[in-house]
Parts: C-alpha cells; structure tokens; sequence
C-alpha cells in the first residue's frame, strides 16, 4: 500500500501542490486499489478497480485544512481498501455508495461513483468523489448501512 500511497503523493506533488485556490489543474487520474472479493460481493458488481482524479485531489486541497488533508493523503487506500463500513448514497447525489473507515479515533467518509470511464475495464470502475473527516455524530443518520466489518468477516 506504501507505493500506492507514493502514486497519490506523486499525482499531487506533480499537479496539485502549491497550487492558487480555485485554479484549473490538468486532469489526470490513476488507479489506487482494486476493491476486496468481499467488497464486490457486498455491492454486488464486477467492478474492482479504484480510481483518483486530480480533480478530487485539487478539491481536498482547497477545501480540507492541511491537517484533515494529510491524514486523507496517507490513509485513502485504507479507507477505500478495507472500509469499516458501507453505506447506500441518498438520493440525487453523484456517488452510489459511501465508505466508512474509522482512523486514529475519527471516521472518515469516502463517496464512491462507479463510472465507464475506463475503455479496458468492461464492468466499470469505481472512481472516488470526495473523502472527509465526519464531525457530526448524527451525520450518517439518512444513510441505509449495507455492510458493516462488525457483522461479518474483515474484508480480504
């Protein structure tokens, strides 16, 4: 996960970093991880494959304090990999479903959109719309819980 983790900080440094607030970086996007057997079997999809735009990386930076930021930055293939959680989206918004992983003692959400946008990948692929760190404890409340680690095995 370690030389996943270096492919994010590389996307950033090369595109992100240093960056005015609201300026237009070039879009780039890389696969971080391929989901779980166990995650697949929960979403019931083929798809696997994770990927990050610049995109999003350039909307963490601008809106994220650097502290939420970095923890984002070297924790996103954890959270997206191995989710404590897995909530359905409410209605109207981007992504289907939502990832939910607990870390240091915070929870951070994950929204994930599954796209065509990748030519090779058949069954689609799922691309990342946004992570943040949950504040309020009664946030996750309109969402419908799909899949939790606690009632079943940890994802392999």
């Amino acid at each position: 996960m370690l030389a996943l983790t270096m492919e994010i900080f590389g996307l950033y440094n090369k595109h992100v970093k240093g960056s005015r607030k609201g300026a237009v970086v070039p879009i780039e996007i890389i696969p971080i991880c391929n989901l779980t057997k166990t995650t697949q079997k929960v979403l019931s999809t083929k798809a696997y494959r994770v990927y990050l735009s610049t995109k999003v990386l350039k909307h963490l930076y601008d809106e994220k304090p650097a502290e939420e930021f970095d923890k984002i930055m070297k924790n996103l293939v954890s959270i997206v990999k191995f989710p404590d959680e897995i909530y359905e989206n409410k209605g109207g918004k981007t992504a289907q479903v939502c990832f939910l992983k607990e870390i240091d003692g915070e929870k951070y959400f994950c929204p994930l959109e599954i796209t065509n946008k990748a030519p090779k990948d058949t069954e689609g692929v799922f691309e990342i719309v946004t992570t943040f760190r949950i504040s309020k404890s009664n946030y996750l409340k309109n969402y419908k819980l799909i899949w939790s680690w606690r009632d079943d095995t940890p994802s392999s």
